[in-house]
């Protein structure tokens, strides 16, 4: 099989996604977002390049290394909007909206019933 032909899934279930302590909203962890995106990147470049040898754990652990930086800043920047520290935050509204503009777009999800659950 060709894994570089697309193959559609009905969902990536990401789970509760714990954030560290003290992030603050500045550039440093803004670009933390940027520079594990350029490594999600380059372990996608290796295994486009070997989708045989390259093993996609390295791609997967990129991915979550991402989730986790993006995650961080959110949950900085939202305690500062608010104005007070909260424990968790509620992203599914926000998951659903982007959903709604890929939908607008053009974008074909492979199940219109199935949600993003994180």
């Amino acid at each position: 099989m060709d894994r570089r032909k697309g193959v559609a899934a009905a969902a990536v279930v990401i789970g509760e996604v714990p954030t560290f302590s003290s992030v603050m909203p500045d550039k440093v962890q803004a670009v933390k977002v940027l520079e594990e995106s350029a490594e999600l990147f380059a372990a996608w470049q290796n295994w486009y390049a070997n989708p045989d040898s390259y093993e996609v754990k390295a791609f997967m652990d990129e991915a979550a290394d991402v989730i986790q930086a993006a995650c961080n800043l959110v949950q900085a920047v939202y305690n500062v909007d608010q104005q007070r520290d909260v424990d968790a935050i509620n992203f599914q509204s926000q998951v659903f909206l982007c959903k709604q503009r890929n939908k607008r777009r053009g974008r074909v999800y492979q199940n219109e019933d199935t949600s993003c659950r994180l």
